[in-house]
């Protein structure tokens, strides 16, 4: 699956648990859980405006059983986070 903007994926979404906020996505009938992240002061290291290694190990394990959904504020279309964007290869933004 590459990568899409959430208005523009038809989903339907059920909370699994409200306690530990993990969603299911159902598309092309298959359930599978997502794992959102914030992208400032979360996963990027303001020290050295990078990702760490061992951000992306986690980011990866996760990967493969969850999908990735980066929920931001920024403009992930911009110059300054194109490269984020492309580190992390989100299923969704």
């Amino acid at each position: 699956m590459g990568l899409e903007s959430v208005h523009n994926v038809k989903f339907m979404i059920k909370w699994k648990s409200r306690s530990n906020g993990i969603m299911k996505i159902k598309k092309a009938g298959a359930m599978k859980p997502i794992v959102s992240f914030d992208i400032d002061m979360t996963l990027l290291d303001h020290k050295t405006w990078r990702i760490p290694e061992s951000a992306m190990k986690a980011v990866e394990m996760l990967r493969k059983t969850y999908r990735i959904v980066i929920a931001t504020g920024r403009d992930m279309d911009a110059g300054y986070s194109t490269s984020l964007r492309d580190q992390i290869h989100p299923d969704a933004i």
